[in-house]
């Protein structure tokens, strides 16, 4: 081949490398993916996604791109960085074949490739905790559904359906209950502690159900919250509404009267009622004909209302 014909073909196979580069550039653009990540964690820190995992995509990462914790850190933010597949991640603080090491500090992308991202954040006092996930969906925490059981007087029994939505593992998942009061058009904590309820385990696509038997001591509008969470899983929240209505048979009876002493120079003066099912409906009839008394719940038939002097007014 004449030396003409091979500057020829030389030049040939460069326009054809160019052409490819470009085309490539064009189909898969390199992309600052620090600044996808560091919106999509503000996004995770609001409260529609608290402790919920985004999907930032899957993005092409040049050779020996090392991501810091630092270039997402800010004042009251702390971020920590975790490989999530095996299968691309060393061993946490070890080097390796694999394409991935990393710590929590960092992580460093050793060879050209598509490279999936998620982020998540929890709250935890005043800080934001958030952490980006390389490689697989880590593990979420779903509440599925909260269904009721049964329903009698004071007492509702519901069951709460949860599920591990992610691809890694969920480990020492619990779930908790908080219950509210409506008043004045405002919800308010009622105090009342519930048992946290425990699952060990839940695999990737795995459901479990929490049962849950709530009592409630006065009438009204109640709210249930129902929290499920999981280590390093994120969390979710469900909300219950029930009422605890009036029993239209339960009266006050104003027959009699008995005064008890209760020591320390205090003493009781017991009220009865007729017709009502639970103590609760005594003593709420009792408060709303006398709402300045300080009462008691003793049973299904009797109110305490308690006072300084043996002959005095409740």
């Amino acid at each position: 081949m004449k030396p003409f014909q091979l500057i020829i073909w030389a030049i040939v196979a460069l326009l054809i490398i160019f052409i490819a580069i470009d085309l490539f550039l064009t189909l898969f653009p390199q992309e600052n993916i620090t600044g996808i990540l560091q919106k999509n964690i503000k996004l995770a820190e609001t409260n529609e996604f608290l402790g919920k995992t985004i999907d930032v995509g899957t993005h092409y990462i040049e050779e020996d791109t090392i991501f810091l914790k630092n270039s997402f850190d800010i004042t009251n933010r702390s971020v920590a960085i975790e490989c999530t597949d095996p299968n691309l991640c060393c061993n946490i603080d070890e080097k390796c074949e694999k394409e991935i090491e990393w710590n929590y500090t960092n992580a460093k992308i050793k060879k050209f490739r598509s490279i999936n991202f998620f982020v998540r954040c929890i709250n935890v006092d005043e800080l934001s905790v958030c952490r980006i996930y390389i490689g697989k969906e880590p593990a979420q925490a779903k509440i599925i559904e909260t269904k009721e059981l049964n329903k009698a007087g004071n007492s509702i029994v519901l069951e709460t359906r949860v599920k591990n939505i992610g691809k890694n593992d969920l480990v020492f998942g619990k779930s908790s209950v908080e219950l509210l009061k409506n008043v004045n058009e405002h919800w308010l904590e009622t105090g009342e502690e519930f048992p946290i309820q425990n699952i060990d385990l839940l695999q990737t696509g795995m459901e479990h159900s929490f049962t849950w038997n709530i009592e409630v001591k006065t009438l009204g509008e109640y709210k249930l919250v129902f929290t499920f969470e999981g280590q390093n899983a994120g969390f979710d929240k469900n909300e219950f509404i029930f009422e605890n209505a009036s029993n239209e048979f339960c009266i006050i009876d104003n027959s009699e009267t008995e005064t008890l002493s209760a020591g320390n120079e205090r003493f009781y003066e017991s009220h009865y009622c007729t017709g009502c099912n639970f103590a609760y409906e005594c003593l709420a009839k009792w408060q709303e004909t006398m709402p300045d008394a300080n009462w008691e719940l003793v049973d299904e038939e009797t109110a305490y209302c308690l006072k300084d002097t043996f002959d005095g007014n409740c």
